[in-house]
């Protein structure tokens, strides 16, 4: 493979060399020629002033002397063969499965690494994150690789994240590279925050809202804690409500990219009948692993999301969805939708049961009141929220009862308090009722 390329980039000099003959070409005669635009000045120079074609004045400078013709059959052969090596040389380089990144300088690489496709970029941070592995670049070259990688980053535009960028600021990070406010920038960047809140309610009923956040321009393994906490609610024309300081919202923990989680709660909020403008601040923080960022006085970023929601308050009786009942719908549902677990236990206080609910890709949105009827008694497990055509989906919790019952009944009922932060107009509207048999671990 050597030879062939040694020998395909001999022809492509060859090749060069031939179009540079071409253009040069042969020599015709001793004449005196204008270099302005190539008018035979024979007889005229010297002794003219101006050419007599385009006017340029015959000084020393503006005379050439010995008129050449291009030779065309030459500089075409040329150009030919030159084409044709370099095509030749694409092939080979793509047959020959070299890593010409290697050869790249690393300037080159950073731009690459910057506007590339995704497998170049991806190939070009690969090949970065070697040299910087190796020892190999300077500071100068490390922080211009810190300030495109966040570039690249913060581009929002590019949906294919690159997480290989991730892990080489992460570990440029670790060794000191990176400046307090670049790090706070790169983690406040490797999250994407999504707020929702609830649109319609019912007067008086709490208002559900919600807030995802999904590390998905990380890297792919850093440990590290998230949170997420409501600062502020503020109803237009109405009440504001801040969160008191020192209070932990909770945190979860994230290790790699596309991971995170979301947090939602229910709040009875004074809004009127009709329209309402709420909006709602959150705080995000990202901290060291195994700390409660919400609260810590140190942290690796935090920064403030705001969005302001339009929430309805419909007066009874006039619905929220339509509850969409049919025998096809019933059919799908009666397939589709199941008990996926039910785990029982015995603790030092009291026994619990937890039972979870799955549904596969429902043509209609899913808004009801998972209920345990045991004990005589309807006990509330969780709400089962899933939008139209989501794929598999599943929810669950827990709940504690008095006695150790054989068997109880799981009942999934429509309901307006379900429908939380879902974005419909229509939702599946019958009852469904599951016998279950529960296994206590001491009567296996």
């Amino acid at each position: 493979m050597g030879m062939v390329i040694g020998l395909v980039g001999l022809l492509l000099l060859v090749g060069i060399g031939l179009v540079v003959v071409g253009l040069r070409g042969r020599r015709v005669d001793d004449h005196p020629v204008c270099r302005g635009c190539g008018f035979d000045l024979a007889g005229l120079y010297p002794g003219g002033e101006r050419c007599p074609e385009c006017g340029k004045a015959l000084d020393e400078g503006a005379v050439r002397i010995k008129r050449r013709e291009r030779r065309r059959a030459v500089f075409f052969g040329g150009a030919f063969l030159t084409a044709a090596m370099l095509f030749a040389l694409i092939g080979l380089w793509a047959a020959s499965g070299v890593n010409w990144n290697t050869y790249k300088p690393t300037g080159w690489l950073i731009r690459q690494a910057r506007s590339g496709t995704p497998a170049s970029v991806h190939s070009a941070v690969e090949e970065l994150s070697i040299r910087y592995a190796a020892d190999q670049l300077g500071d100068s070259a490390i922080d211009r690789i810190i300030d495109t990688g966040l570039a690249f980053q913060a581009d929002r535009a590019r949906t294919t994240w690159e997480p290989l960028w991730g892990n080489l600021i992460e570990a440029m990070g670790a060794d000191g590279h990176l400046e307090e406010e670049q790090l706070a920038v790169y983690w406040r960047q490797a999250f994407t925050v999504t707020p929702r809140m609830q649109q319609k309610v019912r007067p008086g009923k709490p208002v559900a809202i919600m807030c995802s956040v999904r590390a998905d321009r990380s890297g792919t393994g850093t440990p590290i804690s998230y949170s997420q906490a409501i600062e502020q609610i503020s109803i237009e024309g109405g009440r504001t409500f801040t969160r008191s300081p020192g209070v932990s919202a909770g945190y979860g923990t994230s290790q790699g990219m596309s991971t995170g989680g979301s947090s939602s709660t229910r709040r009875n909020l004074p809004l009127n009948i009709g329209n309402n403008t709420v909006t709602i601040t959150w705080s995000c923080t990202v901290g060291e692993p195994g700390t409660d960022p919400s609260i810590s006085e140190t942290y690796l970023s935090r920064w403030m999301v705001e969005k302001t929601f339009q929430v309805e308050v419909v007066a009874e009786p006039e619905p929220l969805v339509t509850w969409s009942s049919d025998p096809d719908l019933s059919l799908h549902f009666t397939k589709n939708l199941r008990i996926s677990r039910i785990v029982p236990q015995i603790d030092e206080f009291s026994p619990s049961i937890y039972v979870s609910v799955s549904v596969d890709a429902p043509p209609v949105a899913v808004a009801m009141d998972v209920l345990l009827l045991v004990e005589g008694a309807e006990k509330h497990l969780f709400y089962l929220t899933t939008p139209a055509r989501a794929g598999s989906h599943e929810q669950g919790d827990a709940i504690r009862l008095e006695t150790t019952p054989a068997d109880a009944i799981v009942v999934l009922r429509p309901s307006d308090d379900a429908l939380g932060v879902l974005e419909t107009d229509e939702a599946f509207g019958e009852e469904l009722t599951f016998p279950i048999t529960i296994t206590w671990p001491d009567e296996e």
